[in-house]
């Protein structure tokens, strides 16, 4: 998986991934604090409306849509 911050686009393979602005939001986060976990209030802040079910909504497109190992950890957050 490549991100190009700037642009906000995403390569998986080379070809463009395509991800809504939330998705790509916490696949930013998530990649820039590799392997460290980002703490679940931090990733809430990037959400639209923030709740504990919306984050894990996004969470599990991510997993899908990229065949990305995302973990919780719990008490913290997540972590790639």
């Amino acid at each position: 998986i490549e991100v190009d911050v700037q642009k906000r686009d995403v390569y998986q393979n080379g070809d463009l991934v395509s991800l809504g602005d939330v998705q790509k939001n916490l696949l930013i986060s998530l990649m820039q604090n590799h392997p460290n976990p980002v703490v679940k209030e931090e990733l809430l802040m990037l959400l639209e409306k923030p709740s504990d079910l919306a984050l894990r909504v996004n969470i599990a497109k991510l997993k899908k849509n990229l065949g990305l190992e995302i973990t919780s950890v719990r008490g913290v957050g997540y972590k790639i």
